[in-house]
């Protein structure tokens, strides 16, 4: 782990009132440099026994919670992936996702816009989800 990644990962902690911890700053690493979203039995297994599950679970929920992560129901499995930079933001999940039904990957598909509902008095949108479950490129072998 690099000391400038440790820096950023500690000021984006003590921005979201989240204390310094090594398990935190090694799930961040991670999130960071992946360049799709991961369930937690996935980063369990990049992590490989640094930490444990229970750890890896409630840290994942304390940085959706705080707007770090964003939380994308896939079929299979809950999967994380960092918001822009890493920035405390607004929810920003209103675009489509596309899970491979081979390789599982989730790809997020940022060009396609989710359609906004018109919901009934009294309730309020936090988020959209759309996932379309399909066979990617790699996987078709184009």
């Amino acid at each position: 782990m690099s000391r400038n990644y440790y820096m950023d990962y500690s000021e984006l902690l003590k921005s979201s009132r989240l204390s310094l911890t090594q398990s935190r700053v090694l799930l961040l690493e991670i999130l960071f440099e992946t360049d799709y979203p991961l369930s937690g039995k996935e980063i369990e297994g990049i992590i490989n026994g640094e930490c444990d599950r229970a750890t890896i679970y409630r840290n994942l929920n304390s940085f959706s919670e705080k707007g770090i992560v964003q939380r994308i129901l896939a079929d299979e499995a809950v999967k994380f992936k960092m918001n822009s930079e890493g920035k405390n933001e607004t929810r920003n999940a209103d675009h489509v996702h596309f899970e491979c039904s081979i390789c599982h990957k989730l790809i997020c598909m940022k060009d396609l816009r989710v359609k906004d509902y018109n919901l009934p008095q009294g309730y309020s949108k936090i988020e959209n989800q759309f996932l379309i479950v399909g066979i990617c490129n790699h996987c078709n072998g184009k």
